[in-house]
């Protein structure tokens, strides 16, 4: 959601920002771009933080590498914290990270006659296992 548009409209051919109400990231908008174009310029004024969030759509091997779910801890201002506590990347492998209680669940699918199930417990906090990442959505890794 939109907290406030700087501005009435777009000045013609320059970009605009938008403030995110929920994590008050700043989005600069491409007035003037086009479909084999990036919309977006830059998060709170960095193309570099866009580049590691967002993916160009028009790259296939970019897309690929896109989860199907991903989901990520927020702190208080609903920014992200790199946290990652679930991920299915599209391979049939469902891998879900309980940091508090040292536990990684993985669901494979990957051999839908022959679901697997597996909990890994450790002492200590562990990052999460991320997967394989297909050659293309919907193949096997082998």
């Amino acid at each position: 959601m939109l907290e406030r548009n700087r501005t009435a409209a777009f000045a013609a051919g320059r970009p605009q920002d938008y403030t995110l109400c929920l994590s008050e990231e700043t989005l600069r908008l491409n007035p003037t771009f086009r479909r084999d174009e990036n919309p977006f310029l830059a998060i709170n004024g960095s193309p570099t933080r866009l580049a590691s969030e967002h993916v160009d759509l028009f790259d296939a091997r970019a897309v690929r590498t896109l989860p199907l779910l991903e989901a990520r801890e927020v702190d208080t201002r609903f920014r992200t914290t790199g946290a990652v506590y679930a991920i299915a990347r599209g391979d049939g492998r469902l891998v879900i990270h309980n940091p508090h209680l040292g536990e990684q669940l993985t669901i494979d699918s990957s051999r839908p006659s022959r679901p697997t199930r597996q909990l890994v417990t450790s002492p200590r906090p562990r990052q999460l296992d991320r997967g394989s990442v297909p050659d293309s959505l919907g193949a096997d890794p082998q």
